[in-house]
């Protein structure tokens, strides 16, 4: 069965304009952006569509925060005493929750004439209290726009009152993902429901491109790391539906990477430290999450197409983004794949995750092949959550060149056990 892009065109052309940070304008010459991507489109690309009961994603219209539009016109004073009492209170309902969320909005529009801001946020503990109130949201519905609000203010604190999450964004990313991720299905939810969903979800996906947005540039390898960590523990996950939501977050996260760090998204001296191009990012769980993605990418599972997505995103970023600091192996390693042609990726529709690992095997650094390694055996271990078909195919291309895919091997002591 063929399928059709639903998002063909907009990868075609990607504008950096279209998910902006509110309070960290672009410069006009960085708005557009046109992609080179290092190779033609995958054949299963051009046609593949999202199942019908998934959720739309890709139809999602990203608009930039507007605090301004919420229901209460705070002063600085009065919104700084009514956090105050907010969080010593014991009795929290859902208006109170809104204000107090309202109320550090407020002070992050004014926070360059506050001196006292990041002590405030340490003294009443607000990234902990957004964090204890996501968590104590149901999870077998979905009747307010708390969610979605808190996500906007963190949107915004990461923009402003940056010392305020220092520390803190992993707990608050597994909180907020615990709040989404494993209610009801979309398509058993009523309208009113899908509504907030979907705005939810919206607001969760500009969250998290600003955590890397609002980072500084030395700091996105890291920002990445804590972010797709905390994907990947619900990639892997037993619930299937949780696992499908978090595999869709991987793959926009990934479009966003090549978009954000791609070479032509910079000029020469445009913003202060910035690289120009992606080399320097450095993200230690790449190979464990390429692994994952690799062993997903095989069998009929309608998530594997989007899979494959997100795998396309990270082979344009790594063959760009590398081809000044490869190796003399990792050279030699690709010579030989192309000598052999033993590898049709990624041009072609039906690629095993040995295809698909040979392809990426010179591009990859030691240790991040070492963990791809290290994740396909795990995965022997779960059928229930891993496909052990994929993890065979993708320990056939380091049988076939141990030499290479196994330079350090101080990680297989011991042996996890299939």
């Amino acid at each position: 069965m063929r399928f059709r892009c639903c998002h063909h065109r907009r990868r075609q052309r990607i504008i950096l304009g279209r998910y902006p940070c509110p309070y960290r304008p672009i410069p006009p010459s960085r708005r557009v952006a046109k992609i080179t991507r290092p190779c033609s489109r995958m054949a299963w690309q051009k046609t593949w569509c999202p199942e019908e009961s998934s959720f739309p994603l890709d139809s999602l219209d990203f608009q930039p925060l507007n605090p301004n539009a919420w229901s209460w016109d705070l002063g600085k004073e009065e919104a700084k005493k009514f956090i105050e009492i907010f969080v010593s209170s014991t009795k929290k309902d859902e208006e109170k929750k809104m204000k107090f969320l309202e109320s550090i909005c407020t002070l992050c529009r004014q926070y360059s004439l506050l001196e006292d801001m990041d002590a405030f946020c340490h003294k009443t503990e607000l990234a902990e209290n957004i964090k204890v109130l996501l968590e104590e949201e149901p999870t077998d519905s979905l009747h307010t726009a708390f969610r979605r609000n808190a996500m906007e203010t963190l949107t915004i604190l990461s923009s402003t009152a940056k010392a305020a999450l220092d520390g803190k964004k992993e707990s608050l990313l597994h909180a907020c993902f615990k709040s989404v991720f494993f209610l009801p299905p979309y398509l058993d939810m009523s309208a009113v429901e899908k509504d907030l969903y979907n705005k939810t979800m919206n607001a969760m996906e500009i969250m998290l491109q600003a955590f890397v947005r609002n980072c500084p540039i030395s700091s996105v390898g890291e920002e990445l790391q804590i972010i797709w960590q905390a994907l990947l523990h619900y990639a892997t996950s037993h619930n299937t539906a949780v696992r499908k939501i978090a595999l869709q977050k991987i793959e926009r996260l990934s479009d966003f990477l090549v978009t954000y760090l791609g070479k032509t998204s910079f000029t020469a001296g445009q913003c202060e430290g910035s690289p120009g191009t992606h080399k320097e990012v450095h993200i230690p769980i790449l190979g464990q999450l390429l692994g994952h993605l690799f062993i997903s990418s095989c069998g009929t599972d309608p998530t594997r197409y989007r899979v494959l997505d997100a795998l396309y995103h990270f082979y344009a970023f790594l063959k760009d983004g590398r081809e000044c600091s490869l190796t003399k192996d990792m050279e030699n390693y690709a010579e030989r794949r192309k000598n052999l042609k033993d590898t049709t990726y990624p041009s072609y529709e039906i690629s095993t995750p040995c295809d698909i690992a040979k392809a990426f095997g010179g591009y990859l650094f030691p240790s991040e092949r070492l963990d791809i390694i290290l994740t396909a055996l795990e995965a022997l271990q779960d059928s229930s959550v891993h496909d052990k078909q994929g993890a065979c195919s993708v320990l056939d291309t380091a049988l076939e060149d141990p030499k290479y895919w196994l330079t350090d091997v101080s990680g297989l002591w011991p042996l996890p056990c299939p």
